[in-house]
């Protein structure tokens, strides 16, 4: 009787489970051309960026050499994101994951994942690691960002709520944070965060 239960039950484990395998199909790159036959200095570069002209700050953008360091890290990030060319290093990069479990749930394991992945088919060295926090609270996510900066991480992913956000940034943090949960539009103040991708 014990082995017919096991054998239904094995059965109806394996009708529902699933496999997850990262594919091997290469990812799409996107070519921006510039047709506008006028000059573009950092000003202008600037003013696209603002004005949320992003392929016309990249046509502009990719063949200048740029010293203000917002247009430069704007440029690399969205290099990144239009999959146009993958930013070479010799380093590894170190990316560290903020996760409200109590207060996101699932949504702290999705990101996971989805992270993981991009990072796997960006065919890249990287290091990623999860720092959880049990609340949003100021003191919370203060020791989390220092357990993260003692560890040598930069960049920090922060699926955060609303008010943890502005939490976080309370703080005052010196890293480069991108909220996947928040538009920057809802965040008090003025923020200058770049996200990395």
């Amino acid at each position: 009787m014990i082995k017919k239960i096991f054998l239904v039950a094995t059965i109806v484990v394996s009708l529902y489970s699933e496999a997850f395998l990262i594919s091997e199909i290469p990812l799409p790159k996107t070519y921006i051309m510039n047709l506008d036959p006028y000059p573009c200095d950092e000003v202008c570069l600037k003013k696209l960026l603002d004005d949320g002209k992003i392929f016309s700050f990249l046509a502009y953008a990719k063949e200048q050499k740029l010293t203000s360091k917002e247009l430069l890290e704007a440029k690399k990030m969205y290099i990144v994101i239009l999959n146009q060319g993958l930013i070479t290093s010799t380093k590894s990069i170190k990316i560290a994951l903020l996760l409200p479990y109590k207060k996101i749930g699932k949504y702290a394991t999705s990101t996971t994942n989805a992270v993981f992945a991009y990072l796997m088919a960006k065919n890249s060295s990287f290091e990623l690691k999860s720092y959880k926090i049990d609340t949003e609270k100021v003191e919370d996510i203060q020791d989390a960002l220092t357990k993260i900066d003692a560890d040598g991480f930069n960049y920090v992913i922060a699926p955060l709520t609303l008010v943890g956000a502005n939490n976080l940034l309370a703080t005052n943090p010196d890293l480069n944070i991108y909220f996947p949960t928040i538009n920057k539009n809802d965040l008090a103040g003025s923020v200058k965060r770049v996200p990395i991708f």
